[in-house]
Formats: structure tokens, C-alpha cells, sequence
């Protein structure tokens, strides 16, 4: 895969890197994919919640555990869950080799905003 403009990393490979995939003005503002890729023992994101947002996720390779409200999944690559919006939810990678994911917020986020998604409101849920 090349840089694809509008990305919010420039560099693929690269550990715990996000890119846009398509952005909001891409999409007309329906929906924002994106690509994460999380280290082995990646520890994820902070728990949060989505006020407006939904979130898709689908593994593209490696693992995946999810947490939303109590319940927690494990995803292997291939398959995919659905965190809807006001959920409180968090993914970490608990394997020695990396994980790559897609996540699809809908409605779409704007990219001043895609940061705050990759992490997490200040002060998590």
C-alpha cells in the first residue's frame, strides 16, 4: 500500500500508526475509514466513548481484543465487530506480533477530530 493523501500518518509500517483511508469530504461526510496498526503488546486506546460515532472494526491481520461496557471479544483477522455511538469501549493487541485493523466511524469525523478518536476524549470513561 502507497500513501494515500489525506492520511493522518504518512508512513504505513510504521508502529501504532493511523491513516485515513477516506476522509469526510471523501465520503460526503457518511462515513471516515481508517487503518490502525498496533505493536505486538500494544496496550490500545484509553477506554472512551463515542458520543456521536459509531465505530466498525474489522481485522485485517494479527489480533484484536475488544471491550464494550463489560463484555470482551477476542477478533482474529477476518472478522469484525460494531461498537455503537455512547458505548464505553477500548482494543488492545495481546499478541507478540502486530495487528492491523480498519475502523469505520460513522457519520464521518472530521480530520481536526481524528486524533481525539485514535486516543480518546482527555480523561477516558
Amino acid at each position: 500500500m502507497g500513501s494515500i493523501p489525506g492520511a493522518y500518518s504518512d508512513t504505513p509500517q510504521e508502529a501504532n500508526a493511523v491513516r485515513v483511508l477516506l476522509a469526510s469530504h471523501q465520503t460526503s461526510d457518511r462515513f471516515t475509514l481508517m487503518e490502525h496498526r498496533l505493536p505486538p503488546y500494544d496496550p490500545g486506546e484509553p477506554r472512551h466513548v463515542h458520543p456521536c460515532q459509531s465505530e466498525g472494526c474489522y481485522v485485517l491481520e494479527g489480533m484484536l481484543v475488544v471491550t464494550q461496557d463489560e463484555q470482551t471479544i477476542t477478533l482474529g483477522a477476518g472478522r469484525a465487530t460494531h461498537i455503537p455511538a455512547n458505548v464505553p469501549h477500548t482494543y488492545w493487541n495481546p499478541t507478540g506480533t502486530p495487528t492491523v485493523v480498519l475502523l469505520i466511524y460513522t457519520p464521518a469525523v472530521a480530520a481536526e477530530a481524528i486524533p481525539t478518536l485514535a486516543t480518546g476524549p482527555p480523561g477516558g470513561v
